[in-house]
């Protein structure tokens, strides 16, 4: 799985290095592809990318993301996303600031807690948020020597309470990592 990606996510061993991986792949300057398996970020992701990768090189370790969106899916039925972040974060100051500021403007936020249905189509839930994962998938996705760091983190998942396009989760996040 690591034959295609830059050999520093292999040398990578704390969320500081993590972060700032995740944050340069995003921005298309750490050339192949992700250890989670993604090539590039999608391209709904590309509006996101400033405030994903201020978060990551912060030290939130953003794992999954997406915007809210209401429209039409590729099946052709009514498709609603709410926006949501999930990813992993050390315990401390940051976590307790996107925390309380996440609370505060009144997102859904879950601290290795339970998951959260994000994606929705003809009222079933098509995706969630925010279970912490098996520790077989974390060391299928992630670097041997990442792995220590990435299962001592917490898992912290925000999405917004409505399905559809809100900004509101990128807007406190961009204020809370900066």
């Amino acid at each position: 799985m690591f034959r295609r990606i830059d050999r520093r996510w292999k040398a990578a061993r704390t969320l500081a290095d993590l972060g700032t991986l995740t944050a340069d792949w995003l921005e298309g300057s750490l050339p192949g592809g992700h250890p989670g398996g993604y090539d590039r970020p999608d391209p709904e992701t590309l509006p996101l990318i400033p405030t994903l990768a201020a978060a990551n090189r912060a030290r939130f370790v953003t794992d999954v993301s997406q915007p809210g969106w209401d429209g039409i899916g590729y099946d052709g039925h009514r498709w609603e996303q709410r926006a949501a972040v999930d990813g992993y974060i050390a315990a401390g100051p940051l976590l307790d600031r996107i925390v309380a500021a996440a609370s505060a403007a009144g997102l859904l936020v879950e601290v290795d807690g339970r998951s959260i249905p994000v994606t929705r189509s003809q009222g079933q839930t098509k995706t969630a948020f925010g279970a912490q994962p098996p520790v077989s998938y974390v060391r299928h996705c992630w670097p041997r020597a990442a792995v220590p760091p990435i299962l001592a983190a917490h898992r912290l998942l925000i999405a917004d309470r409505r399905f559809g396009p809100h900004d509101r989760l990128w807007r406190v996040l961009d204020e809370a990592v900066r």
